[in-house]
């Protein structure tokens, strides 16, 4: 009886399971936190993916960024919730003020200029 039963919870759990992973990777383009791109930019990118636009939310501050995500999945009467945070500290040569985001597909890319 046990061995059927974890069977059974083996099966459904692989069935259900995602292909893709489920927690979203941070990719650093270049080196350090932020990429150099074109000389007078840095670039921070990263995959989303299962997240939607709408689940991540950017902050940016005098000497930080925060990245958050938050997203609930429904599984019949169960949910499960998957939540990152992601905190960067762009270099001392980025122009905070110049700092902007956009999504393309499942990823988040972050750019800005420097004071140079």
């Amino acid at each position: 009886m046990i061995r059927q039963i974890t069977k059974y919870f083996t099966q459904t759990f692989h069935r259900n399971r995602p292909s893709r992973s489920r927690f979203p990777k941070y990719k650093q383009i270049l080196h350090g936190g932020f990429g150099e791109r074109n000389g007078g930019s840095y670039v921070l990118e990263m995959e989303t993916y299962p997240f939607k636009e709408e689940d991540i939310h950017v902050q940016v501050t005098k000497n930080e960024i925060l990245i958050e995500g938050k997203m609930e999945e429904r599984l019949g009467d169960d949910f499960m919730m998957y939540v990152f945070t992601k905190k960067c500290r762009p270099p001392n040569e980025v122009d905070v003020t110049s700092i902007e985001y956009k999504f393309e597909g499942d990823r988040l890319i972050l750019s800005a200029r420097t004071n140079k």
